[in-house]
């Protein structure tokens, strides 16, 4: 017979330190697992530890940790509001169990800390889940394109922006700036279509790859091709809200580019070279001026002239 309080001194023990279950061996070999009882070390001697052993076989330790995992998953309720895309897709792809049975050592280890904010929540569990999960699987896939979705969104939330100001008539030698917060970011799929596919069969498990879906009329500046989508995101800094569209991918490098030094002769040099073709500096300020619309980028004096269309990007 086995002894109630010792089953649930291990049973208790392996849910306030989800990482001690690896480390009971099922032959009761040094099995002093963190239960605070000295199992196996006794005065009984090799019948506290042939009593662990069989307590250790008897217990279904996977099942143990499962439910490890399941009890850190409900304590990861304030990142619903920060990753529903995300949870959503673990949840799909019936992974959201065994990845927070793995979580679950760590969590815990953050949590004796203390102070643990939703900030240093986020930051720990989507490190987990970059190292965790692999770009290879398709519905791995998706729950890492959620979740860097997901994680801009929140850091322009949060960002502070450069100053913006009403450009004047800028000229080739004039030297754009980043204003506003934003962030560029290569995808595999739009916000819009990510959330179809989650909320579709697209993640179950054993599903095949997701095709791309093509551009439509609800998501007319989605551009898709193999490699997925170029995002920008920016912040609207009247109503602080996150907006993303898709743009090319000269026009996220040429963005990338904009430091605040270069002027933009400078700038068009600089896409020439990658593009092997010249880049005329006046439609490329063309081009530029447009993103002040967003109040992206910005120069200094009055309103800029129309905005029309270049072959730069």
């Amino acid at each position: 017979m086995f002894s109630a309080p010792r089953v649930h001194a291990y049973i208790a023990a392996g849910l306030a330190d989800p990482g001690t279950i690896g480390t009971w061996p099922a032959d009761g070999t040094g099995t002093d697992s963190g239960t605070g009882t000295d199992a196996g070390t006794g005065s009984d001697g090799g019948v506290g530890c042939e009593a662990d052993a069989a307590i250790t076989r008897a217990l279904d330790l996977d099942a143990l940790r499962r439910f490890a995992g399941f009890v850190t998953m409900v304590r990861q309720n304030p990142l619903r509001r920060v990753l529903p895309l995300t949870l959503a897709a673990l949840a799909r792809a019936d992974l959201e169990i065994e990845v927070f049975a793995d979580y679950a050592p760590r969590f815990t280890s953050l949590s004796r800390r203390g102070g643990l904010d939703l900030r240093l929540r986020l930051t720990a569990f989507a490190g987990f889940l970059e190292g965790r999960l692999a770009a290879d699987d398709p519905a791995q896939a998706l729950v890492l394109d959620a979740l860097g979705h997901e994680l801009t969104v929140e850091r322009l939330r949060h960002a502070t922006g450069e100053p913006f100001t009403a450009p004047g008539a800028p000229r080739a030698d004039s030297v754009p700036r980043p204003a506003g917060a934003h962030a560029v970011r290569e995808a595999l799929h739009h916000p819009r279509a990510l959330k179809e596919l989650i909320e579709s069969d697209a993640v179950a498990p054993g599903a095949a790859p997701a095709a791309a879906a093509e551009p439509g009329p609800a998501s007319p500046g989605v551009r898709r091709d193999e490699d997925g989508p170029t995002l920008l995101y920016w912040r609207d800094e009247g109503t602080q809200r996150v907006h993303v569209t898709g743009i090319t991918p000269l026009a996220g490098y040429l963005l990338g580019l904009v430091d605040g030094r270069a002027t933009v002769d400078e700038l068009a040099r600089g896409l020439g070279a990658v593009t092997g073709e010249r880049c005329d500096p006046g439609s490329l300020l063309t081009v530029l001026q447009g993103f002040t619309e967003l109040r992206l980028l910005t120069f200094t004096g009055a309103a800029p002239p129309p905005i029309g269309e270049s072959p730069c990007v």
